[in-house]
């Protein structure tokens, strides 16, 4: 059995390379994620927002990273390309080598734009 904080890295790894198919290896089922940018039930689906948000944060200065059994903790300063950086605390819980629950909190006024109509 992996350690759950080599999964959430190599997860959080092949996102910062945009290696989507990499990332979906990490995610198992049943999966569910709760944060700033939506619900999802569906990995693919939630992967999928992710590209989107993927364009708008230029960079993640992780502050913490620690693991708790199968429960992982990630806070971070997600920077924006418009210059505003923001505390994002990241819960992923694992089962069988695999993420199958992400709940992230954040202030979701640095996005807002990412959800503006057009």
């Amino acid at each position: 059995m992996a350690r759950p904080v080599e999964t959430v890295q190599a997860f959080l790894g092949a996102l910062h390379r945009e290696d989507f198919p990499s990332a979906r290896q990490c995610l198992g089922g049943p999966f569910s994620f709760v944060g700033w940018f939506g619900q999802f039930d569906d990995p693919d689906r939630y992967l999928e927002a992710l590209r989107k948000v993927r364009g708008f944060i230029v960079k993640a200065d992780v502050h913490k990273l620690f693991a708790d059994g199968p429960d992982v903790c990630l806070l971070y300063d997600a920077h924006t390309r418009r210059g505003d950086v923001t505390l994002v605390a990241g819960w992923f819980k694992l089962s069988d080598d695999k993420i199958t629950s992400i709940r992230v909190v954040c202030d979701p006024k640095p996005f807002a734009e990412l959800w503006a109509a057009p």
